[in-house]
C-alpha cells in the first residue's frame, strides 16, 4: 500500500468512536416524562471517513452558480433562490462533490441566517442524502414553527417534499432552531441502517427534531435554502461512504487498493485521491464505484 497523497488532505481516515446511539436522548426524555417507551435501538456505526475543509468553490456543485460565494472560510448563499419546475421543494441549494456518497453520515457545521430579522420565515437547510434534484433529505432550520415547512425534517422522493420528524403535531413543530443573525452550531446525523435521523442544535444534548424513515440509504450532502438566504462555515462530514444510493459494505484508504468481495451481494467503493484501484464483486449482485484514479473493476457472477 502507497502513501496517502496530498491530493487527500481533505479526506482523512480517523479513529472514531464505533457507533453512536441515534435517538438514545429522545428515548430517555419520554421515560422521564413517565411515557411507554420501545427498547433503544442498536447503535449505529457512522464510519471513520472524514470530509473537512472544503470551503472552496470548486467543492461544490449550485443550483445556480451566480447566486453564491466562496470567500474561502464560509459557503454564501447570497441570493435567494427561485421555484424550480417539477415537486415543491428547496429553491436554492449547494452539493458537496468533494468527498463520497454517505451512508450514514454525521454533519457538523456552523450555520448563519442572513435574512433580516423581522421576516418571519428565514431559513437554512442541510441537505443529505442528496441522490438528484429531486431525490435528497434535508434538515429545515427555521425562525418559524407554525406551518407545515418550517423548521422541520423532509423527504423529497420525486414529489412534493414531505415532512417526516416527529415534532410536528399538524400545527406546531419543534421549538425555532435560530432565532438571531449570529452563527449557530449545527449537527445532522443520519443513520442509514434504521433510517433513524436526528437534528441538535448550539451542543444541546437533546436532538431538536427527529425522524425515520428508510426512503434513502445514501447519498450526498449540501446546503442552501427553501427560498432565502444564508451562510455555512466549519463543516465536518463523518460516517461511511456509499455507491451509487447505497452504503457500502466494502471501503478502499483513498491510496492503492484491491479490495474484493464476497460470495453475496457488496457494494464497494474506493475513496477519491491519486490511487489506482482493483475492485472484484465475485458472485452476487454487486455495486462497484472507483472514484478518481485508473481503476480495474471485475463484476463477476451476477448482475453487476
Amino acid at each position: 500500500m502507497l502513501a496517502i497523497s496530498p491530493a487527500l488532505r481533505r479526506l482523512a481516515l480517523i479513529a472514531l468512536a464505533p457507533a453512536v446511539a441515534l435517538g438514545a436522548a429522545s428515548l430517555a426524555a419520554e421515560a422521564a416524562a413517565g411515557e411507554e417507551v420501545a427498547a433503544p435501538t442498536t447503535p449505529c456505526a457512522l464510519g471513520s471517513t472524514v470530509v473537512t475543509d472544503v470551503m472552496a468553490a470548486d467543492n461544490w456543485a449550485p443550483l445556480t452558480p451566480s447566486k453564491w460565494q466562496f470567500p474561502g472560510s464560509e459557503v454564501i448563499l447570497a441570493e435567494q433562490g427561485t421555484p424550480p419546475p417539477g415537486p415543491r421543494r428547496p429553491f436554492e441549494y449547494a452539493v458537496l462533490t468533494e468527498g463520497p456518497e454517505f451512508g450514514s453520515v454525521r454533519i457538523d457545521a456552523e450555520v448563519r441566517l442572513d435574512t433580516p430579522l423581522p421576516i418571519s420565515n428565514r431559513d437554512v437547510i442541510i441537505v443529505f442524502g442528496y441522490q438528484s434534484p429531486t431525490r435528497f433529505y434535508y434538515a429545515h432550520l427555521s425562525t418559524d414553527n407554525t406551518i407545515y415547512p418550517h423548521n422541520g425534517i423532509f423527504v423529497v422522493n420525486d414529489a412534493d417534499r414531505l415532512r417526516i420528524d416527529d415534532q410536528w403535531n399538524g400545527s406546531v413543530g419543534a421549538e425555532p432552531a435560530i432565532t438571531d443573525a449570529e452563527y449557530h452550531e449545527v449537527s445532522v446525523r443520519h443513520c442509514s441502517t434504521t433510517g433513524q435521523i436526528e437534528v441538535y442544535v448550539d451542543g444541546a444534548a437533546d436532538p431538536l427534531m427527529t425522524a425515520t424513515d428508510s426512503t434513502i440509504q445514501a447519498g450526498r450532502v449540501g446546503f442552501g435554502s427553501f427560498d432565502n438566504i444564508g451562510r455555512m462555515r466549519a463543516l465536518a462530514v463523518t460516517g461511511s461512504p456509499g455507491c451509487r444510493g447505497q452504503q457500502a459494505t466494502h471501503v478502499g484508504t483513498g491510496t492503492d487498493d484491491v479490495i474484493h468481495g464476497t460470495a453475496g451481494p457488496d457494494v464497494i467503493a474506493a475513496l477519491d485521491g491519486d490511487g489506482d484501484d482493483v475492485l472484484v464483486g465475485d458472485r452476487g449482485d454487486d455495486a462497484l464505484y472507483g472514484e478518481a484514479g485508473t481503476d480495474r473493476l471485475a463484476g463477476g457472477p451476477g448482475q453487476d
